[in-house]
């Protein structure tokens, strides 16, 4: 794999993840219970990924001990990682995070669409569809490299 790439194999190893969350807009009490039952779900079938080891070329890009807020629109989920594996994927945000990534379901949704996911990912990053934010400077510098770089990529 083209050693530009590692950003994109973040968010590729994250939707999976992402897709599985599905916002919902409920407009009675029990369209909004059915949507949490829905979640509980969702959840359930998201631990299939913890254990599982983060790519090689996305290790270049993260620490081993990350704490990742993934925010979908209005659902929120937290990802622990640990010696670049995922231990936890929880439902909520965490205030000790050290990368958020904001998006959107409809982002997603192209995202998985897509036939070339490079490019979507590309341009959904260049539109700031996709947001990564990370806390410490040496990683913004890692990151803002990623990016540049994904431009000519």
């Amino acid at each position: 794999m083209n050693k530009h790439y590692p950003i994109l194999i973040i968010i590729v190893l994250l939707i999976p993840i992402a897709a599985a969350i599905t916002p919902t807009q409920p407009i009675s009490e029990i369209e909004r219970e059915q949507a949490e039952a829905r979640q509980v779900i969702q959840l359930e079938q998201l631990k299939q990924y913890e254990d599982q080891q983060v790519p090689g070329i996305a290790q270049k890009l993260l620490s081993a001990n990350e704490r990742i807020n993934l925010n979908i629109d209005d659902s929120k989920l937290n990802i622990i990682l640990e010696d670049y594996i995922v231990k936890s994927i929880q439902q909520g945000s965490i205030d000790d995070n050290t990368i958020e990534i904001i998006t959107s379901q409809s982002a997603i949704n192209s995202l998985l669409s897509s036939e070339d996911t490079k490019t979507a990912a590309k341009e959904l990053i260049a539109r700031k569809e996709i947001q990564i934010k990370t806390k410490s400077f040496f990683k913004k510098i890692k990151f803002s490299i990623a990016k540049f770089l994904l431009k000519f990529a």
